[in-house]
């Protein structure tokens, strides 16, 4: 991640590595849509996912959701 991604922003996250090798919409199920809620210490932040639940995950398996342009 080189630049920080806004909290409340809609993200693509992702618990497998390599996942990264291809784009989420190429992907399968390996990344997931949720919601940034918080960032934490030691590179942890929280996110929202899908279901509603929270899920603390490393900052560096999330990516900026593409802006829709209007």
């Amino acid at each position: 991640m080189s630049e920080k991604i806004k909290i409340g922003s809609i993200i693509y996250y992702t618990k497998t590595p390599i996942a990264f090798l291809m784009k989420p919409e190429n992907a399968g199920d390996l990344w997931k849509i949720g919601l940034l809620v918080d960032y934490k210490g030691s590179g942890l932040c929280t996110i929202i996912n899908s279901s509603g639940d929270y899920q603390i995950c490393h900052h560096t398996m999330i990516m900026q959701y593409p802006r829709i342009s209007t």
